[in-house]
Formats: structure tokens, sequence, C-alpha cells
């Protein structure tokens, strides 16, 4: 690792003068030539007798002779390679040659590398000295808007940077909710409010089960008894002839949109801007309406059997709901 990291830090030509010294050391040496002697029997001088103009030959001298007529030479020894030819030089030093291509490659590469990571590690800086001056707000906290928030559309004056927080129901699930308790509410002036008692609940609530198991329900003696209670909670005198009939569901899920809206613009051409929105499902208590009572003259006036069958029809409509 440490060879690799001297050998980014050297400039690309001096890698490539490495490189070319190690091939030229990687040249084959000239093959030295031997002297070939070649030794035979001892030649004698024979003693000739010379004639003017006549030459003798002598028998005795002893002569070499080669196939095809022609003495060899000594001196030029004749050397052949294995095979009838030479290898060239790139075949006898391939290996050396692709070593020292790969080991140049390797070396160009380590130094793009370590460029790029100087490069990376400069935007990065860049990067975060640039963030460091920005100011993030933080996500805001939903589970307080959900309690702040209201069903409401906000004020049209606002101030700048306000926020509110509205919500709305959109679903609500009633598979496992029940009646907790039957609530009734006059209009006009001189409003009454009470709640009925449990065994209405009670009945309401059988029959509910009922719905659910798929049988039939008949609702007569739950409208007489909620008769019943509304004859014997208004006084005598009592002058209205609407009274509003709601139950009070618990167990039941609702789901909430939720929008987040900020104040904003110049001057008075301020605006409520949508800055976040998002669901919530919750289990809660929840009112759910029944019907609206109503008769010709005073509710107190009435006999129970009078409304009984307005009754009937309104808590038919209701357990259908479960």
């Amino acid at each position: 690792m440490a060879v690799f990291r001297a050998a980014r830090a050297m400039p690309t030509v001096l890698l490539i003068g490495l490189l070319a010294a190690a091939m030229a050391a990687c040249a084959p040496a000239p093959m030295p030539v031997e002297e070939i002697v070649v030794e035979g029997p001892p030649i004698e001088e024979a003693v000739a007798v010379e004639e003017p103009g006549l030459e003798v030959p002598r028998s005795d001298e002893p002569r070499i002779e080669e196939p095809g007529g022609e003495e060899p030479r000594i001196d030029e020894p004749s050397i052949e390679e294995p095979g009838g030819e030479q290898r060239s030089w790139i075949a006898r030093n391939w290996v050396w040659v692709a070593g020292g291509v790969a080991l140049l490659f390797l070396l160009l590469a380590g130094q793009g590398g370590s460029a790029t990571a100087t490069a990376t590690a400069s935007t990065a800086a860049g990067t975060t000295a640039a963030s460091a001056t920005v100011q993030v707000e933080p996500p805001p906290d939903r589970a307080k808007l959900e309690r702040e928030a209201r069903e409401e559309d906000p004020p049209e004056e606002c101030q700048e940077g306000r926020r509110y927080t509205r919500k709305r129901q959109i679903k609500v699930n009633l598979k496992a909710a029940v009646v907790d308790r039957i609530t009734l509410t006059t209009e006009g002036e001189q409003r009454l409010t009470t709640t009925v008692s449990d065994p209405v609940a009670d009945a309401l609530n059988r029959l509910i089960r009922m719905r659910r198991a798929g049988k039939a329900i008949d609702t007569g003696e739950a409208a007489g008894m909620l008769a019943a209670a509304i004859h014997d909670w208004l006084p005598a005198d009592a002058p209205h002839n609407r009274a509003h009939i709601s139950a009070q569901i618990k167990g039941s899920k609702i789901t909430y949109a939720f929008t987040l809206l900020r104040c904003q613009g110049p001057g008075a051409a301020r605006v409520w801007v949508k800055e976040l929105e998002w669901q919530h499902t919750v289990e809660e208590s929840y009112t759910e309406a029944i019907g609206v009572l109503q008769t010709r003259g005073p509710l107190a006036a009435a006999a129970p059997r009078d409304f009984e069958a307005i009754l009937k029809l309104l808590l038919a409509d209701f357990i259908e709901r479960f």
C-alpha cells in the first residue's frame, strides 16, 4: 500500500520514464559466438624432390573430401535454433511487456482516483460551509398542532408568520363502536338539554349487535322507551316543539384531515397559505346525530304514542349505520 501511495505522488512523465527503463533492462543481451576448433590427425610434411618444371604428387598426403565437393570452412561455424527459425523479441518477452503496461495503467488510475477524491473532499467541504449559513427550521410538532386544531376557518385578517391549524372529519368507522348515552336538546329560547337513562342505550346496543350478526331488527321497543323519556323530561308548560336527538358513541375510529396554514404577504395583502397537510386516525368518543323530532304543538302537550312512529323510523336509520 505504501508503494502505491508513493507512486500516486509521482508525475506521469516520471512514471513513463521508469517504464521505458524497465523495458530496456528486459531487452536480451547479444549471444556470444564460441570458437569451434576441429581437431584432426597431424599432417606430416613430406620432403619433395624438386625438378625443374615437374611437380610430383605425393600419394601419402591425406585428403579430406566432403560430399558436394567443397571443403567446410572451420572459421565460420553455423548455429541454428531448434525448429529452424528464431522467435521475435516480443514473443520472448511478452510477459514483461504485459506486466509493464498493467503497472503503468494502475499507476495512472491511482493518480486519477487521488485527484477525484481530493475534488470530492473539496466539494463536500464547500457544501458543508454553505449549508452552515442556512438556518433550517425544525419540523412542526404535529401532536401539538392536532390538539390546537379547530374545525372553523381561520380569520380573514392575520399577522405575518402566524400559523393556524384547521381540521376536518373525513371518515368515521363504527364497526367496533357502541352507544354510550343518548342526549336530547331543544331549540329556541330557553334551550333545554338532558341525557336519557341507560336502558335506552342498552336497547340500542342490542339492536346494533343483531344488525352486525345479520339478524332482523325491530326498533319498536326502543322507540317506545325513548318517547316516554322525552315526555317525562319536558315540563308541562315548555313551549318547544323541536328536539334534537344524538348518541354519544365510544370505541369509534375517526380519521381527520389536518391543514397547517401560515399567514404570508405584504401589508394588507396578507393571505393564508397552505404549508402542510396530513391525516390522522384516532379512537375517541364521537357524537352521532340520530335525528330531529318535531310536532305541530309543544312536545310536552303531545302523548308519547303520537311520536313513537317517527322515533321508530329515526332509530332504524341510526342502526343501519353500524
